[in-house]
Formats: C-alpha cells, sequence, structure tokens
C-alpha cells in the first residue's frame, strides 16, 4: 500500500487570505502566504507535514532529494483540489493544518479504494 522505497518531500505557500498566524510576505506572490513543507511516499501518499512557518524563514533541501519531485508536485496538486487547503481562510494554524491532515486522511481513503477496484 505505501511505498517507502522513497520518501519525497516539496513545500507549499498557501494564500492567508484573512491574515492570522504565521503568515508572512512571499516575493513571488502578491499575497500573505503560509508554508508547510509536504512528505508524500514514492505514490504520491501525503504522510507528513511540517510545522508551518512564515515565509520569512529559510530552509535548504537537499538538491538529490529535489530531482525525485514528480510524487511530490502530484500530491500538491490533489491538496489543491481541497479549497480549505489552497486558500487559508482560518486565523489559526492548528485548524488550517487540521484541514491538511483531513486531506491526506481523503487521498489515502482513494487511493485505497482504486486499489480495492483494481482486484
Amino acid at each position: 500500500m505505501i511505498d517507502l522505497s522513497s520518501a519525497d518531500l516539496d513545500g507549499s505557500h498557501t494564500v492567508a487570505r484573512r491574515g492570522g498566524e504565521e503568515v508572512g510576505g512571499a516575493a513571488h506572490k502578491a499575497a500573505q502566504t503560509t508554508n508547510a513543507i509536504f512528505i508524500a511516499d514514492l505514490q504520491g501518499i501525503p504522510m507528513a507535514m511540517q510545522q508551518p512557518y512564515k515565509n520569512d524563514e529559510k530552509y535548504l533541501l537537499d538538491r538529490e532529494l529535489l530531482s525525485l519531485r514528480y510524487s511530490i508536485e502530484r500530491t500538491n496538486a490533489w491538496m489543491d483540489s481541497f479549497r480549505s487547503v489552497l486558500n487559508r481562510f482560518d486565523k489559526t494554524v492548528s485548524s488550517w493544518k487540521g484541514w491538511n491532515l483531513l486531506a491526506f486522511h481523503v487521498i489515502f481513503l482513494k487511493h485505497i479504494n482504486r486499489l480495492k477496484k483494481s482486484r
């Protein structure tokens, strides 16, 4: 089910429409955003997320890991299909993180459902 032969990670900037905790400016976005780094397995199933942080903090990532981006980019696209994750309307980080974790569970359940149908 979960393929841990590779764990991919990538960051995401979520627009914080109403401000709130851990919100900062991003040079490439006109709006205030919150950052988080997601970890997904080789199939793109999200497994964990870093504590959200505002944009003025810098994190360095391993260049070799960045070359294996397909599954995590696909996961980010799946996450973008959830409106409450794509646009942060909550003011508290814990609420926004909860929406992300709920999206993780929905993606995983859809994956399990696809596996059942393919048998």
